[in-house]
């Protein structure tokens, strides 16, 4: 694999570095979790092609939870 660089906003930084502090966990695991829910989403969201992103009407979100914990 080869090494890449990625720029972030600042303000993302701190609400990731934040999130990773309270989570207790490093800030590229953090992150890494953050790009795998992303992928996941849309992987679950897709309903035919052109339409990414685009929620199915039985879809339902979760309720956010007070604790989060990463098994990484």
């Amino acid at each position: 694999m080869t090494n890449s660089k990625v720029r972030i906003k600042d303000s993302v930084y701190a609400r990731i570095n934040a999130e990773s502090k309270r989570l207790d966990r490093s800030f590229l695991e953090t992150l890494y979790f953050i790009v795998d829910q992303y992928f996941a989403y849309l992987a679950a969201n897709v309903n035919a092609p052109g339409t990414v992103g685009t929620a199915k009407p039985s879809a339902k979100m979760e309720q956010p939870k007070d604790d989060y914990e990463l098994d990484i």
